[in-house]
């Protein structure tokens, strides 16, 4: 299970709306991340939580080849 901090997927999202020249505020994006949390968790379907045999693992403060490293070394290959 990929995570990140609010502050963190909010930041990474506005970055990307930016490239594409898409209008928009850092608080904004972080509104509509906060929003859609609170959404996804409490929907009646299906609602957004974490499998207790989930790996959990936290990408606030990690890059990309981080967390495929992290991913690559949780797989146990036979």
């Amino acid at each position: 299970y990929l995570d990140a901090s609010l502050k963190e997927r909010a930041e990474r999202r506005f970055k990307e709306l930016s490239g594409l020249n898409m209008k928009t505020t850092l608080e904004e994006v972080k509104k509509d991340a906060r929003l859609r949390d609170i959404s996804d968790k409490t929907r009646k379907a299906g609602p957004l939580r974490i499998a207790k045999d989930a790996v959990y693992i936290d990408t606030t403060a990690i890059g990309i080849d981080e967390v495929v490293a992290k991913i690559l070394s949780k797989i146990n290959v036979s």
